[in-house]
């Protein structure tokens, strides 16, 4: 994310001066090439690698019971959501970039992350 976010500030240094008195095509043309620019190729980074290490720890952890069973369920939820944001980028199936980063974006992996925090916390404080 930090990467898209430094591609957008460097694509909006160059673009903001011309883009109030510039032609509607190219006005257009800016927000589609941004949008797409943020994130190459199709997610991957933004939802793609997320999704896969979501997969991996909810799966590892588990395999050998080292978390709640239930937290590495909304894990593997987690990383259905992200999956389904490279999906939508992929095909350019809006509906589902919504899903990815409404329902995953917004809800699950956010409260996966904070379940993590909460569970790795009260594992530390033990130790």
């Amino acid at each position: 994310l930090a990467r898209s976010h430094l591609m957008e500030v460097a694509f909006d240094r160059k673009i903001i001066a011309t883009y109030p008195t510039a032609d509607p095509a190219f006005q257009q043309a800016v927000h589609v090439v941004a949008g797409l620019a943020l994130d190459v190729p199709d997610g991957f980074l933004t939802y793609g690698a997320i999704g896969a290490w979501s997969a991996l720890v909810s799966w590892l952890a588990r395999r050998d019971r080292l978390l709640p069973e239930t937290l590495c369920w909304l894990g593997f939820v987690a990383t259905l959501t992200n999956f389904t944001g490279v999906l939508g980028y992929t095909l350019g199936i809006h509906a589902l970039i919504v899903v990815a980063v409404g329902v995953g974006g917004l809800l699950v992996v956010p409260a996966w992350f904070a379940w993590l925090g909460v569970v790795l916390r009260r594992h530390a404080a033990r130790l």
